[in-house]
């Protein structure tokens, strides 16, 4: 691997710390919203695939040998299997979707779409996740991190961007 993408990778790292700890006081269902999410948008823009598995796989294994990288300065197995663990395996294929049809595809109205269904997807599978460790209620629970979650995630998408078309093209992948 060169240099340039190693640090691209840590820099990414970094910043999902950083965005993984600005928490706004809104919590659905015991989980909090994070700006991590606009980092697993935005990663897609500015790695290629193979970059963002090397990504995620860094990212869980710092995890789970316990330095606080997820929300909240939380880290640790626990945090892998916990309640909310099915957001964070959604993000890969999330991700990686998201790449694919991005160096398909110069239609930002259908970049945008994607991003959308892929975060609702994600939004999914985290619930269901959630379902399964919890024995929650699966309509009451889809419904409530669908609707709660979905709105921020489409805000989210759209900060994202207003964030990538003001980025110099040699940072964009």
């Amino acid at each position: 691997m060169k240099t340039k993408e190693m640090a691209k990778i840590s820099l990414f790292i970094g910043l999902f710390f950083i965005c993984s700890n600005i928490i706004p006081p809104i919590n659905i269902i015991g989980i909090s919203f994070t700006f991590q999410t606009i980092l697993i948008l935005l990663i897609p823009f500015m790695l290629n695939v193979k970059e963002i598995i090397i990504w995620y796989v860094v990212l869980i294994l710092i995890c789970a040998i316990g330095i606080p990288i997820m929300s909240g300065f939380s880290g640790g197995l626990g945090v892998l299997i916990g309640p909310s663990a099915g957001f964070i395996y959604s993000w890969l294929p999330q991700m990686i979707v998201q790449r694919v049809f991005i160096a398909y595809n110069t239609n930002r109205l259908s970049i945008v779409l994607i991003m959308i269904i892929m975060s609702f997807i994600s939004i999914f599978i985290g619930a269901l996740y959630f379902i399964f460790v919890t024995n929650g209620d699966i309509i009451i629970t889809l419904k409530s991190f669908l609707l709660s979650f979905g709105i921020v995630e489409i805000i989210k998408v759209f900060i994202v961007m207003m964030i990538v078309n003001k980025l110099p093209k040699r940072y964009l992948t």
